[in-house]
């Protein structure tokens, strides 16, 4: 057992490539086989999304809804939405002071005083990202955050306070998710009242549509539990976007999908080796509750 005091272990790109190579009995040497093996672990990251194990990526988002609107826009880096609810949501927004640019990276509010000194906002349908506060004016903003496109803005449009959001008063209405053939079939999806339910139409701009669309005469806003993809590969000096317990599985994965072009008498024992321990991360992966076991009744006729 070793003791160095640290539990920060990582792998960079290169070396799963290397040691995905070595379990294939090769080594590397050619810039060619590098990229060989960047482009097979960015399509190992695309099958670890289809089977939606990457439970690791789930994160909660909010929308501010608007009235009579159904359909928003959800970020680009979600491949799913997992559950969904409204919010009667108090929060302390604020008005935009002076005009922005789509390149603009501070916000002049007409009053800053509810604003924390960093933190998250929304104009229209943009969200922005800050850092810094400064009275009323909002600093080191990155414009177009979370997937939402850079746009200008207009003098006294409403800057809404999403780091503010969430009140001891608040109240949340769960959603029920449909297919596309059911939400298809609704005969007004213009109708409005409170929303009961919601639709996933997973494009590359993924969308999320609420039926009844919203009055927000209470439920003001939309939050919703995503599961993100995860990051490409990237530079070869990068970390993955996983935790470190499916390392092992992501280098055995990787070992099998290169053996298919420069090993194939290793492809079914790789392939037997990667399924075991990816199947060992996802056990770990789950989540952990309370399991209660009760007898098992039967209703009869008495016999």
């Amino acid at each position: 057992m070793a003791t160095s005091g640290t539990t920060s272990f990582d792998l960079q790109i290169d070396e799963i490539i290397e040691e995905a190579y070595e379990r294939c009995g090769l080594r590397t040497n050619s810039g060619y086989d590098i990229k060989s093996a960047r482009r097979s672990l960015n399509l190992l990251f695309s099958e670890w999304g289809n089977r939606g194990i990457h439970l690791w990526k789930v994160q909660l988002n909010q929308i501010i809804l608007q009235s009579g609107v159904p359909t928003y826009f959800v970020p680009t880096q979600v491949s799913d939405v997992m559950e969904a609810y409204i919010s009667s949501t108090g929060s302390a927004n604020g008005t935009l002071n002076t005009a922005l640019t789509s390149s603009a990276t501070s916000v002049v509010l007409t009053d800053g005083s509810s604003f924390a000194v960093s933190g998250t906002i929304q104009i229209g349908l943009e969200m922005m990202t800050y850092t810094g506060k400064s009275t009323d004016t909002l600093t080191g903003v990155t414009r177009g955050a979370l997937g939402s496109i850079a746009v200008a803005h207009v003098a006294g449009v409403a800057v809404q306070n999403i780091t503010a959001q969430g009140t001891a008063d608040t109240n949340d209405i769960a959603l029920n998710k449909i297919d596309r053939s059911a939400y298809s079939a609704l005969p007004n999806k213009l109708q409005v009242g409170q929303p009961s339910q919601y639709f996933v139409n997973r494009y590359t701009q993924p969308t999320i549509s609420l039926y009844l669309a919203p009055n927000i005469s209470t439920y003001t806003t939309l939050k919703y539990y995503s599961i993100n993809k995860i990051e490409d590969a990237g530079k070869y000096t990068n970390t993955t976007d996983t935790p470190s317990r499916f390392l092992p599985s992501m280098c055995s994965g990787l070992a099998y999908y290169l053996s298919q072009k420069r090993a194939p008498d290793r492809i079914q024992i790789l392939k037997q080796l990667y399924e075991d321990e990816l199947l060992r991360a996802l056990n770990e992966d789950g989540a952990r509750t309370s399991v209660y076991i009760s007898p098992q009744t039967y209703f009869g006729d008495g016999v």
